[in-house]
């Protein structure tokens, strides 16, 4: 018996496809390349550069999945710069860490715009040479110590924050978490705090014990920048549809990773991979909150295709269009559905 397709389906159906013209070429690629402002919703720059390239600063990095000339010459002028803490600096260490890794990436990121203001990112639209950053605090353990540090961040060009990283810190539980407590008394001050500032909360490694205990207490906005989904590849790194849908309700976006550690056991980061995380998120709720959050840099390749770098985006613009998405669906997804998200937060 064939799928009864409701109004609600048709709905999507017809958002998805739009004016999708059938196989991708070239020129349908080349469309409005111009005037492209394609968006990567993490990346861990620079903690690539600071393992790989400690003495380059960006604007002279020739190497590497993400360098200027790259977001320049492939659309993808807008990129969240993740601020790595890693876990093993969690306790008296972080403070530390965090100073560190923050004045090595304003140091080595002198000549990239990093955008603090909504009024920015229409100027970043405007011109096509251009190519800005904003900054995602990732594992915010130091915070425990002095809440009233959050209070800076938006001035530093932070735009959220990510209370763990894969284990349990002072604020909440990893995924990585093999027995959950929940969020502590300092991540339920941090979040209240947050919600004062109009700093936004990405989900990303957050435990689902915490992730569920946040939609209670956070009223800002939540978001998720780097994941796969659990319904092609269950692991506790990855979130579901129904964390998904909760996101959407609330008017979030979902970054779907080129990590192929959180695409599958065999997976090669190829765009058929990428695409089956993604589409399976679009059949279910349409194409208007889910996005990119590559984690470029982040993770070590498994082939040497284009998802090793920001040639990505090309490649699975092609896919989208190849599979009946239309030039709208397509533009949201690799832009524009984080480019509203960004207007609503700044």
């Amino acid at each position: 018996m064939g799928k009864i397709i409701t109004s609600i389906d048709q709905d999507l159906l017809a958002e998805i496809e739009g004016s999708a013209k059938g196989k991708a070429t070239d020129e349908d690629l080349d469309h409005h390349k111009a005037q492209r402002l394609w968006i990567d919703g993490h990346v861990d720059l620079p903690y690539f550069m600071k393992k790989y390239y400690p003495e380059v600063a960006i604007k002279d990095l020739q190497e590497g999945p993400v360098t200027l000339e790259k977001a320049v010459s492939t659309g993808v002028r807008l990129f969240v710069s993740a601020i790595y803490c890693q876990d093993e600096f969690n306790g008296q260490a972080s403070q530390l860490h965090f100073e560190e890794n923050l004045a090595f990436t304003l140091n080595h990121y002198k000549g990239l715009h990093i955008i603090r203001h909504r009024q920015e990112l229409e100027e970043l639209r405007n011109d096509t040479q251009s190519v800005a950053t904003l900054f995602l605090l990732e594992n915010a353990d130091f915070l425990a110590d002095d809440l009233s540090r959050a209070e800076e961040l938006r001035s530093e060009g932070f735009f959220a924050i990510g209370l763990t990283h894969r284990n349990t810190n002072r604020l909440a539980d990893g995924d990585a978490a093999d027995i959950a407590q929940g969020l502590s008394k300092e991540g339920k001050e941090l979040l209240s705090i947050m919600m004062d500032h109009g700093l936004a909360l990405d989900i990303s490694h957050l435990h689902p014990k915490c992730f569920w205990q946040v939609l209670d207490s956070y009223e800002g906005p939540i978001f998720c920048s780097h994941t796969g989904l659990s319904e092609k590849y269950e692991i506790p790194r990855n979130i579901t549809l129904a964390q998904c849908k909760e996101l959407f309700d609330r008017q979030g976006v979902v970054g779907i990773s080129f990590n192929p550690e959180l695409l599958g056991p065999e997976c090669k980061g190829e765009a058929e991979e990428i695409f089956a995380h993604l589409d399976t998120v679009v059949q279910r709720f349409g194409p208007r909150h889910v996005a990119i959050g590559s984690d470029l840099g982040g993770f070590g390749p498994r082939s040497d295709g284009p998802f090793c770098g920001l040639e990505g985006f090309e490649a699975l613009a092609r896919i989208m269009l190849d599979h009946g998405y239309g030039d709208s669906a397509t533009e949201k997804i690799l832009g524009l559905n984080w480019l509203a998200f960004f207007e609503k937060v700044l």
